[in-house]
């Protein structure tokens, strides 16, 4: 299975940017993401039956992102993502709000 693909190809609906960990382009409202664990799950006669893949979705805005991050919690569980966490911040450094989204998914 190939979760970057899986994520990029769940959010690319949302009208903006969906990139791998990092973004080069020059709109302020993106979206990044990385899997920060994956893991067997589930197991049988010393075979992986069930992986886990955790996975970091980033929203990056200098506006209100609100609705955004509503389509992208609705997406992900769409696609069979469980949400496991959720954080707002501000970078001060790059003056722009980033909203830290994680969620599981099992395959």
């Amino acid at each position: 299975m190939n979760i970057n693909k899986t994520v990029k190809d769940t959010l690319k609906s949302l009208g903006v940017p969906v990139e791998f960990q990092s973004y080069s382009g020059n709109q302020k409202t993106h979206i990044t993401f990385f899997c920060y664990n994956e893991f067997g799950e589930v197991f049988a006669e010393n075979r992986e039956l069930v992986t886990g893949y955790y996975v970091q979705v980033d929203l990056w805005s200098d506006k209100d992102y609100v609705v955004l991050s509503e389509n992208i919690k609705t997406a992900m569980e769409s696609a069979g993502f469980k949400r496991t966490s959720s954080a707002d911040s501000f970078e001060k450094e790059m003056k722009i709000y980033h909203k830290a989204m994680r969620f599981k998914y099992t395959k």
